[in-house]
């Protein structure tokens, strides 16, 4: 199934939760990089040394390598992973204990200006849910700890890896039934194409949120194109 194009920018009528993804669209994807990946570059070889022996971590290095890991391999491993922003469940956990500890020293997580008001008008009718590569408890640290304050009072629902890959329209279907709404009631918001194109074929509304210069050469007449969540019209 697919979704219409929307040229009027409006949260269809049908809709009664707004799906959104993190880095690009929420967040700045620098943040990502250039602060909490580093963070947790950075600092995996302390925290590693203070909580090798925790059931948490063991089990993360576990999903991390099949095979047992030392503690020097296991630091360089998560550095490498984290340089390449692998999709990897052990790596999703441990990043997201380290981004606890950064929080805890005074990060804030950088949102777009229009998110916070945004989210304020958006709940007062409609579920929010975030949808991200990031493990649940990290979305919900940043979440907790932004530029604008804690935003996560206007947030219902957290969705992960664990509910499937986000480029393949299975997953979309299994947040619809957690939810318990029909995957045309959701509107998600993404920066990614292949994300939408998943989405939509799931039966979702969508709409390519181009924040960056780079991404403002985007052709595809099918998709819905905003810059801003504020575009977005409620009818």
């Amino acid at each position: 199934m697919q979704s219409m194009v929307c040229p009027e920018k409006t949260i269809p009528k049908c809709t009664k939760v707004i799906l959104c993804d993190i880095a690009g669209t929420t967040t700045s994807i620098e943040f990502i990089k250039d602060v909490l990946f580093k963070f947790a570059s950075d600092n995996i070889q302390s925290f590693l040394e203070l909580n090798w022996n925790k059931e948490e971590v063991q089990h993360a290095l576990k999903l991390l390598s099949n095979k047992s890991t030392k503690l020097e391999e296991a630091v360089e491993m998560v550095k490498e992973k984290t340089n390449k922003n692998e999709m990897n469940e052990g790596l999703k956990v441990l990043q997201g204990l380290l981004y606890q500890k950064g929080y805890e020293k005074d990060i804030r997580a950088h949102v777009f200006p229009d998110v916070f008001p945004c989210f304020q008008i958006w709940s007062k009718k409609f579920k929010i849910a975030i949808y991200s590569t990031g493990s649940v408890e990290s979305q919900k640290l940043l979440f907790a700890n932004t530029i604008e304050g804690n935003l996560s009072e206007f947030i219902d629902s957290y969705f992960d890896l664990l509910v499937g890959s986000k480029t393949d329209s299975c997953s979309y279907s299994h947040i619809a039934k957690n939810l318990n709404v029909q995957p045309q009631n959701i509107l998600f918001l993404t920066d990614s194409i292949a994300e939408v194109k998943a989405a939509e074929k799931a039966g979702c509304q969508s709409f390519l949120v181009v924040r960056s210069a780079s991404q403002s050469k985007v052709t595809d007449s099918s998709l819905n194109i905003i810059s801003s969540f504020d575009e977005l019209k409620i009818e």
